[in-house]
């Protein structure tokens, strides 16, 4: 029978990989370095000391476009400023526009018409075509239909105890033509009448407002309550008596005088 003989190792022939020899209890180790272990490593390291710095470079990168390029709001435009500042000098031009003509406007007492309304009782004439009825401002005329009500207040406000004195304390108010033409002569027929009844007559302004007026002349609308009380302690009876005024006033020496007063 034949032998079995081991091959014969020829010199410089390489030698097969060795078994690796397992001890009880210890886990293999890889075969070799440079194996597949080894390189799904040496993969995982690379990826990851490549990837996250190239992604925060791109994170930066992105937020510094974004930053140089953000848009600004509609307000900090250079368009929009210039427009703003259009519309406001087209705005001051128009105002400085409104206001001189305004001014230009007011008409000159000598240059116009006065009007004088009609006034009879349930008639009222508008002024015409060219006719100013008022020649000063609004704050002229307001002053003087004031103190004209005022005036008509204190004229017709009497009482039994104070008639005498009355028509003297009450001139200066009037002008001399009112007093000796219309005011002496119907307050002599009501003063008899207060004493008989032993009267009081109080006279409140309710409203007033302006007909027509210049600087030396003013018509004046005022409404006012007459209160008329006759009689005294229980026996007294008052009647109240609605009027509608159309008083004209006369400036003289700096005030104003009742010159006309028609009720309507």
């Amino acid at each position: 029978m034949a032998e079995n003989k081991k091959p014969r190792r020829l010199g410089g022939q390489a030698q097969g990989p060795r078994p690796i020899r397992r001890v009880a209890g210890q886990s293999p180790r890889p075969t070799e370095p440079g194996s597949e272990p080894a390189a799904e490593q040496s993969a995982g390291t690379l990826t990851d000391k490549s990837a996250e710095p190239k992604s925060a470079k791109a994170v930066k990168a992105a937020g510094t476009i974004a930053e140089g390029t953000a848009q600004p709001s509609i307000l900090e435009r250079r368009r929009t400023t210039v427009v703003l500042s259009s519309v406001l000098a087209v705005l001051a031009v128009l105002l400085i526009g409104l206001a001189i003509t305004g001014l230009a406007g007011e008409p000159d007492e000598g240059d116009v018409k006065r009007w004088e309304p009609t006034i009879q009782a349930g008639k009222f004439t508008p002024p015409g075509a060219g006719v100013h009825p008022v020649t000063v401002s609004s704050v002229e005329w307001a002053g003087s239909v004031d103190e004209v009500a005022n005036a008509i207040s204190k004229i017709f406000t009497f009482s039994a105890k104070s008639i005498d004195g009355h028509l003297e304390a009450v001139q200066p108010l009037m002008t001399q033509r009112f007093i000796d033409e219309e005011y002496t002569a119907t307050f002599n027929e009501t003063a008899d009448k207060v004493k008989a009844n032993n009267a009081d007559y109080q006279m409140q302004t309710q409203a007033q407002s302006v007909l027509s007026a210049t600087s030396s002349k003013v018509t004046a609308l005022i409404f006012v309550n007459q209160y008329v009380t006759k009689g005294t302690g229980k026996q007294a009876v008052t009647d109240l008596n609605p009027l509608r005024l159309f008083v004209t006033a006369i400036r003289e020496k700096n005030a104003w005088k009742i010159d006309d007063i028609k009720a309507g």
